[in-house]
């Protein structure tokens, strides 16, 4: 009768260690792809917040038009002040973490109308965008109503907790202004920052 091969103890010790090895490989690769993708993902976080904070500032920039006030207009920035929509940053104070233009008021402001008044104070509201605690919050002054409505604040972004986002704004010219935020969460920094031209000068 013949004997059947078996397997011996150094041959089944070898295999074991092979195949521990192998899955230790796997796992090793599997640890490494999974952080990989947790950075990316912080990071992509980071930069789309800071990319949509600034598209909706720009957009809103770009539609600003001038308006003639000594209190709430351009004329508050100083008596040379020529016509500009962007009340901050100004040439007197060129770099800022607020944002403030004046804009025509939707409701109100139609110049092809009958008895168009261009210095009404209804045709016109004041919009700041700025830091309060973790958000960027965008606020809206109106000046259609005696005595005026407080200001509508509406959050346009929130930054987690341990995260953070900073405005920076520089004036460069009256139609011209440069913008830059800077959104953080842990090591992840992301800065974006473009120029934009007030169409409305």
């Amino acid at each position: 009768m013949k004997r059947q091969s078996a397997i011996s103890l150094a041959e089944l010790l070898t295999a074991i260690f092979l195949f521990g090895l192998f899955g230790l490989m796997v796992l090793a690769s599997l640890q490494l792809a999974l952080r990989q993708w947790t950075s990316v993902s912080g990071r992509m976080r980071v930069a789309q917040q800071a990319r949509f904070v600034l598209g909706v500032m720009q957009d809103e920039l770009r539609q600003g038009i001038p308006w003639r006030d000594a209190t709430d207009g351009y004329l508050r920035v100083g008596a040379s002040t020529g016509p500009t929509a962007l009340l901050m940053p100004n040439e007197t104070t060129p770099s800022s973490d607020v944002l403030e233009f004046t804009e025509p008021h939707p409701q109100y402001y139609l110049p092809l109308s009958g008895g168009w008044n261009s210095e009404a104070a209804a045709n016109f509201r004041n919009v700041t965008y700025r830091i309060n605690g973790l958000d960027v919050v965008r606020e809206v002054r109106t000046h259609d109503k005696v005595p005026p409505d407080p200001p509508e604040v509406e959050v346009i972004s929130s930054a987690r907790p341990g995260a953070t986002v900073a405005l920076a704004f520089t004036y460069l010219s009256p139609s011209m202004c440069e913008l830059a935020v800077t959104s953080t969460a842990g090591d992840d920094t992301e800065t974006v920052r473009t120029r934009c031209f007030i169409v409305g000068k």
